[in-house]
C-alpha cells in the first residue's frame, strides 16, 4: 500500500470521526425533521403523498422523493430520529472521497488537498451533521461534478446522468436547480445528437411527475404560486448583485476561517477569486458551479438564505484546493508551506467545532422526553410547551417515538417544557431545555 492511498485512509478516517463524534449533541431536531419524519411514517402506513415540504413561498412545494427516501430509512431503523443525521454523515464521507476523485484529476496531491480541507471544514461538517433536505444538495453537487467529468463515460452517458442528478436535486430543494448548468454546458458540446438531449430531457423532468400530478389535481396551485411570485424586483439589479455577492462571499471565505467577520470574508473571498482565475479556465466544471447559484438567485425576488449556495460552495472548496496544488508544483519549499497552513486549518476549524454547542439538540430532547417517560404518572400526559418562537417542534414525534401517549395544551399540564430554559425556572435542565413536573411548578 502505497503512502499516497495510507494519507487518504487516514483522511477518511479524520471525515467519519468529525461527522458522527457527539452527532446528537450537535444536530437538531427540530420542524424540518419531524415534518419529514412524520411524513415518512404515513408513507409507510400506505398513505402515500405527491408532494414534500412547503417552500417559504405559500402554495409551493417540493418534490416528494427526499419523504420516500426517509420511509425506508424510518423502516430500517424503526422510526429512530437519529437515523437522520445519521445518514447525512454517511453522505459527508462519501462526499470526502468524491473530492480526491475529482481532485486527482489535477494531481494525487490536490486530490488529498481537497479531501483534508472537506474532512475538516467546521462548516461543512456542519452541514454534514444536519438532516434537512438541503444539505443533501452538496453531496449531490459532487456527485454531479464527478460524473460531468468522467473520462470513462461517454458525452451521453454524462449528459443523462447529469440531468438525472440535476432533476432530482432541484425537485429536493430550489437551490438544486443550480446543477442544470452541467448539463446545459455538456449539451451544447455535444453536437446535434437529438436522442441523448431528449433522453436528458426526460431524465430531468421525470422527477417532476408527482408535482405536476398534484398541481393537475388541485387546479395547477403550485404553478399559480410561481407565476404570482415571477416579479421583476422593485430594486436595482445593481443593488441586487451586491446583496448576493456579499451573501456568497462571506459564505464562501467561511468554509475556510469560520469566525471571520462578513468585511474580511468579502475583500478576502474576491482577493481569493483574482487567485482562481487560472484555475476557472482550467476547472471549468467546478467553475460552473461556483457561479451558478450566484445566478440564479440574482433574479430571486427574496431573501436568498447561505444554503441557497451550497452547490457553489463546491466550487470553491474545490477551486481553492486545486490552485493551491498546482502553486505548489515542483517546489517543496512551497509544499512545506501549504502543509503548514493546512495543519493550522485543521486546528482553527476542529477547534471552532469542539467549542460549538447545540443547546437544544437532538439529544437534549431525548433527555426531557425520558424524562417525562421516567416521571409520568399516567397515560395520557399533558404537556405544556412554552417556547420562543419556532423552538416547539421535535417533541410530539419524538414523544410517540419513545411511546409516550402525550397531549399538548396549556389548561392542568402535568408537565412544562421551556425552551429557552430562562423563560421559567425550578424542574430539571438539559442543555437549553427546562421541564417542570406539576408538583414542583
Amino acid at each position: 500500500m502505497n503512502r499516497q492511498r495510507i494519507i487518504l485512509i487516514g483522511i477518511l478516517l479524520v471525515a467519519v470521526f468529525t461527522r458522527t463524534y457527539r452527532i446528537n449533541e450537535f444536530t437538531g431536531f427540530d420542524f424540518d425533521q419531524e415534518l419529514v419524519m412524520t411524513s415518512a411514517q404515513r408513507i409507510l402506513e400506505g398513505k402515500p403523498t405527491l408532494i414534500g415540504q412547503e417552500t417559504s413561498i405559500p402554495g409551493i412545494f417540493v418534490g416528494p422523493w427526499y419523504t420516500y427516501l426517509v420511509a425506508v430509512l424510518v423502516l430500517i431503523s424503526n422510526g429512530n430520529p437519529g437515523v437522520l443525521p445519521l445518514f447525512q454523515a454517511v453522505l459527508g464521507v462519501v462526499c470526502t472521497y468524491l473530492l480526491y476523485l475529482v481532485g486527482k484529476r489535477s494531481s494525487r496531491f490536490a486530490g488529498l488537498a481537497c479531501a483534508f480541507t472537506y474532512a475538516v471544514s467546521d462548516r461543512m461538517i456542519r452541514i454534514d451533521q444536519s438532516s434537512t433536505p438541503t444539505n443533501g444538495i452538496v453531496f449531490l453537487s459532487l456527485l454531479a461534478l464527478w460524473l460531468a467529468g468522467e473520462p470513462r463515460l461517454s458525452r451521453s452517458a454524462r449528459l443523462i446522468a447529469t440531468s438525472t442528478i440535476a432533476g432530482f436535486a432541484s425537485q429536493m430543494h430550489p437551490s438544486g436547480f443550480a446543477l442544470i448548468i452541467l448539463p446545459i454546458f455538456l449539451l451544447l458540446g455535444s453536437g446535434r445528437k437529438l436522442l441523448p438531449a431528449m433522453l436528458s430531457l426526460a431524465a430531468f423532468f421525470f422527477w417532476f411527475t408527482p408535482l405536476v400530478a398534484f398541481d393537475l389535481r388541485h387546479s395547477f396551485l403550485i404553478l399559480k404560486g410561481l407565476l404570482s411570485h415571477a416579479e421583476v424586483p422593485s430594486y436595482p439589479l445593481v443593488f441586487r448583485l451586491l446583496i448576493v455577492t456579499r451573501i456568497a462571499a462571506t459564505s464562501w471565505f467561511r468554509i475556510i476561517i469560520p469566525a471571520a467577520s462578513t468585511p474580511i470574508s468579502v475583500f478576502l473571498t474576491l482577493f481569493v477569486l483574482v487567485f482562481l482565475r487560472g484555475a476557472i479556465r482550467v476547472h471549468r466544471f467546478a467553475a460552473l458551479l461556483l457561479i451558478s447559484s450566484p445566478l440564479v438567485f440574482f433574479f430571486y425576488n427574496g431573501p436568498v438564505p447561505e444554503y441557497y449556495l451550497f452547490p457553489s460552495f463546491v466550487g470553491f472548496l474545490l477551486l481553492v484546493s486545486l490552485s493551491v496544488s498546482s502553486w505548489v508544483t515542483g517546489s517543496p519549499l512551497r509544499t512545506r508551506f501549504v502543509v503548514l497552513m493546512l495543519a493550522i486549518f485543521c486546528f482553527v476549524n476542529i477547534r471552532a467545532h469542539a467549542q460549538a454547542i447545540n443547546p437544544f439538540s437532538l439529544q437534549q430532547k431525548k433527555n426531557v422526553v425520558q424524562f417525562i417517560k421516567t416521571n409520568r404518572e399516567g397515560d395520557p400526559v399533558r404537556i405544556h410547551l412554552d417556547t420562543d418562537y419556532g423552538q416547539a417542534s421535535g417533541f410530539a414525534y419524538l414523544l410517540r417515538w419513545a411511546d409516550v401517549d402525550a397531549v399538548f395544551t396549556n389548561e392542568d399540564p402535568d408537565f412544562t417544557i421551556s425552551i429557552p430554559e430562562t423563560r421559567s425556572l425550578g424542574g430539571m435542565t438539559f442543555g437549553g431545555i427546562r421541564v417542570r413536573m406539576v408538583s414542583t411548578m
